[in-house]
């Protein structure tokens, strides 16, 4: 499981968060290149739960190693409705 959040995750612009994160999902990656472990974000705080950041990480990474551990009550207190 890997942690949205971050220092600067509302304070910085999207595309800087989206590459900072982006730059350790890599190193992470590059460094296990036989592993078949997944790395799952977990959405919290205000970064796991915007849609945007979530979107262009999963692009930018781009890797079928990984995903989203997508925590339904997490999305709804940080308002997103039901529906």
């Amino acid at each position: 499981r890997v942690d949205s959040v971050m220092t600067g995750q509302v304070e910085l612009p999207l595309e800087e968060r989206v590459s900072r994160f982006c730059h350790g999902l890599a190193a992470v990656l590059e460094a296990t290149p036989e592993s078949r472990v997944f790395l799952a974000i977990e959405n919290h705080g205000p970064q796991g739960n915007d849609p945007d950041w979530m979107r262009a990480v999963l692009r930018t990474a781009a890797s079928p190693r990984v995903g989203v551990t997508f925590d339904l009550g997490n999305w709804y207190w940080w308002g997103h409705p039901l529906s």
